[in-house]
């Protein structure tokens, strides 16, 4: 069956890429959120001296804690408790408490810069709890019902940053992130939908050539970028099929000439010693059966090159106006002349609506085409048959448009299924312009009109084929059904073959009306 190339609506291609937008985003996000928790965790921290690490909120925490715990002696002193000494010397800070009047009644922990009995004023408490900075070390702040506890902390070992936001602000601001995250999705699908249809725009002359290929059509295609040399590679497959079928065409053509002289001095001979009453009968027989088996090989010449004729357009079709019912009677006369009555019957029914059915197209081809699925069905019934023509005019289903159908119809041995749909396939091969596929099997050539009855253990052996005719689905019919299917194309119908309800074997040529 011919390939057919399934091209990607838009609508299609915006919805794959919008899943795959939203799977990215999605995937963005979540690695997003994962690397800003790790960060977070990991810049949360400062490490001491003495290897341990402490966080923003320990160190919040640790203030609170000195001074809930900071109580006043008998005596008019402070001390705080020794878990909260600890923390404090652990983290390499200080601390004090500055009463209400600002005087420092309490100092702790490791080298203050401020001694008991110092003076803070009220300003530059202010600046500590705005800035969070004091002499240059951060400095954390947490109020007594007798005063404030500053703790100073190691320069550089937290950044205390301070800043004034409109309430409209901060209310709004999941809306503004939001936002945010929008744009950026935004841009990520802006990105991914270019580069996705530039990717399809430079894919789909590769698509084409690829399918044309299949098709065994010669490409030349052309694409930027990393596909170019995938281009390349195309064409140069291109280049070797064509020099192939170049080579094949003109060996086709070389054999048929060749051979053209040979056949026609074996024909001559043979004709000759046939007709000659002189010789025995035996003899005059087997010359007669020599004359028909080398009129069989002029017949497949013809074929082969029809066949190359039609495969590669070498040569132009010789079209004409032709009046089907007119030919086909033709084409049984020249049979009925020389057929053997008591082996197979041929008959011609033409419909009344297809008295003056006429075609366009090439005469001898068409002829070809009728001639090869009468020869056919006489190849595959030497046990003899009968073959019946119809021409009918009616509907054809798959173009919505009239047509002349043309079936020949036998009611001999038939073909199995699976080899019928071997064989369709074959014919819509050779309709689609594939190479035609010929078997190596040897198979023994028909009866051709105009021959003699052939010897008794010819027909013997034919007989055996016959009940096995599955087994000549891949050879006789190879060839000649496949240029039927080929001829029936270049015309613009096609070809189909398929088993009657009443048995036998039938194929149906529908050809376009003139």
């Amino acid at each position: 069956m011919a390939a057919v190339h399934r091209k990607v609506s838009f609508p299609a291609f915006l919805t794959r890429q919008l899943f795959g937008f939203m799977l990215l985003a999605m995937l963005i996000m979540v690695a997003n959120l994962v690397m800003l928790g790790v960060l977070m965790g990991r810049a949360d921290g400062v490490v001491s001296p003495e290897g341990t690490t402490f966080t923003s909120r320990q160190a919040t925490e640790t203030v609170r804690h000195v001074a809930e715990e900071l109580t006043e002696r008998e005596d008019g002193s402070f001390a705080t408790s020794d878990t909260a000494r600890e923390n404090l010397e652990r983290m390499r800070g200080w601390a004090v408490l500055v009463s209400a009047e600002g005087t420092v009644k309490w100092v702790g922990g490791v080298a203050p810069a401020v001694e008991e009995g110092a003076s803070l004023s009220a300003a530059d408490i202010a600046v500590i709890g705005r800035t969070g900075y004091y002499q240059g070390r951060p400095t954390f702040v947490w109020t007594r019902d007798d005063g404030v506890v500053l703790m100073s902390l190691p320069e550089n070992s937290f950044v205390r940053l301070g800043a004034t936001l409109p309430g409209d602000f901060l209310a709004r601001l999941p809306l503004y992130v939001g936002v945010v995250i929008l744009v950026n999705a935004m841009v990520v699908f802006l990105y991914v939908f270019v580069t996705q249809a530039l990717a399809q725009r430079h894919i789909e002359p590769l698509s084409r050539a690829l399918v044309d290929l299949s098709a065994g059509r010669p490409v030349d295609v052309s694409a930027g970028g990393a596909l170019g040399l995938v281009a390349d590679t195309l064409n140069e497959v291109s280049d070797i099929m064509r020099t192939k079928d170049r080579a094949r065409e003109e060996w086709i053509h070389g054999v048929s000439h060749d051979i053209r002289t040979p056949l026609s001095l074996i024909t001559g001979y043979a004709d000759g010693l046939a007709g000659d009453s002189g010789l025995p009968e035996k003899a005059r027989s087997d010359a007669a059966f020599v004359r028909a088996q080398a009129l069989r090989i002029k017949d497949l010449v013809f074929d082969l090159n029809a066949a190359a004729r039609l495969e590669y357009d070498s040569q132009p079709l010789d079209s004409e106006r032709i009046a089907l019912p007119a030919m086909l009677r033709a084409v049984v006369t020249e049979y009925l002349n020389d057929l053997t009555p008591e082996r197979y019957e041929l008959s011609l029914e033409v419909g009344p609506e297809a008295a003056t059915v006429c075609v366009t197209g090439d005469e001898r081809l068409l002829k070809r085409a009728i001639q090869n699925a009468i020869q056919n069905a006489m190849n595959h019934n030497p046990q003899g048959c009968s073959i019946a023509l119809r021409l009918n005019k009616g509907l054809d289903q798959a173009s919505g448009m009239h047509r002349a159908f043309v079936r020949v119809t036998d009611d001999g041995v038939g073909v199995s299924g699976d080899d019928l749909d071997r064989l369709q396939r074959k014919v819509e091969n050779a309709a689609a312009g594939r190479p035609i596929q010929v078997s190596n099997r040897p198979a023994p050539p028909p009866r051709v009109v105009g021959a003699p009855t052939p010897p008794i253990d010819y027909l013997v052996m034919r007989q055996q084929q016959a009940e096995g005719f599955a087994k000549l689905a891949d050879s006789e019919h190879g060839l000649g059904l496949q240029l039927v299917g080929r001829i029936a194309a270049a015309h613009g119908g096609s070809a189909r073959v398929y088993s009657p309800a009443a048995g036998g074997f039938a194929l149906m040529l529908c050809l376009p009306l003139d």
